[in-house]
């Protein structure tokens, strides 16, 4: 039995100076290799370091925020209000404003050209004024109306032609209007204040005045002055006496 004994004494100490001698990584200056963890199952694999101008977790320049139209107007803007100060209705430089369409007429005559300019408000239109038709005479008061009609008031003189066989007075042909400075009046009508081409100025007609105190011809109040006479056209030397007050 102390033979058995001395056998396995022998045994172990052949082992214990094996594992002390034996090369190993510490006695060779070698650290052991560090060991790396796994990634867990289902992250995101890791983005590649050094990727050509992209800066790991760097936002993108062009990027709108979240839920933004990148297009969008700000709110209460208007995207087509007209910048401030700027005339929306501004003519390109150098046009002129007024200028007629090309073949047009100028609705204001030509002015410095000599050319006869035709009264805007004349019935003529384009036609040809007759010369040899007119009426042509003085306004005049009574004594009792000569306090009644003032410097500054208005007079209209107006032509109606006289029916031959009625005598009836048909509508307004011609009318003009005077401005009141002084009495007698002079007053003058011809084809370039006719109204309407549709009744000839011609014939016997009656010349009516009125000194109208609401300056518009359609009406007659009362307190206007107003006179008459007849004549056939042509006819000069007239006198028409503002004789009669309306009540």
């Amino acid at each position: 039995m102390l033979g058995s004994l001395a056998l396995l004494a022998v045994a172990f100490a052949s082992g214990a100076c094996s594992k002390d001698t034996g090369p190993n990584d510490e006695n060779l200056g070698l650290s052991a290799p560090t060991a790396v963890p796994a990634p867990a199952i289902g992250s995101p694999a890791p983005a590649p370091s050094g990727a050509a101008g992209v800066v790991p977790g760097a936002p993108t320049p062009h990027a709108a925020p979240s839920g933004q139209n990148p297009h969008a107007i700000p709110s209460g803007q208007n995207p087509h209000a007209i910048p401030s100060g700027q005339n929306p209705h501004a003519m390109p430089a150098g046009q002129n404003p007024h200028a007629m369409m090309p073949g047009a007429s100028n609705p204001h005559g030509a002015t410095g050209t000599g050319t006869p300019v035709a009264n805007p408000h004349s019935g003529l239109g384009n036609e040809r004024i007759d010369p040899t038709r007119y009426l042509r005479g003085v306004l005049t008061t009574t004594a009792t109306t000569a306090a009644l009609v003032k410097p500054g008031d208005i007079v209209f003189v107006s032509v109606k032609p006289i029916d031959p066989k009625t005598g009836e007075l048909g509508p307004t042909v011609a009318v003009d209007r005077y401005d009141v400075d002084k009495l007698p009046l002079q007053f003058s009508l011809d084809g370039s204040d006719v109204m309407t081409t549709a009744v000839p100025f011609s014939g016997k007609v009656a010349i009516l005045a009125r000194v109208d105190r609401d300056g518009e011809a359609r009406t007659a109040l009362p307190g206007d002055v107003e006179g008459r006479v007849t004549a056939t056209i042509p006819a000069e030397s007239l006198e028409l006496s503002l004789d009669r007050v309306l009540e």
